[in-house]
């Protein structure tokens, strides 16, 4: 079971997006937190799911999300597109 806390940031952090302009279809949260078992050093694993990159092979569209979750958390998020 993924912390409550852990929800409310990746629900901000999406909404985030969708306030920049970047559509999201959804998100998965992945790997320890998603297990239930994450530690102090544990990152938030975050599957970002938007049509903006279903065709786009450039890293900039990803990198967009990066620098917007900073926004949001200072923990270390892996963002997959």
């Amino acid at each position: 079971m993924v912390d409550e806390s852990i929800v409310t940031v990746v629900r901000q952090y999406l909404q985030t997006l969708v306030e920049r302009g970047i559509p999201v279809r959804y998100g998965v949260i992945f790997g320890s937190q998603a297990s239930g078992h994450p530690d102090t050093w544990s990152d938030i694993g975050l599957l970002v799911v938007s049509p903006r990159f279903d065709y786009e092979r450039r890293r900039e569209g990803r990198h967009s999300l990066t620098r917007l979750r900073e926004h949001n958390d200072r923990r270390r998020t892996f963002i997959l597109c």
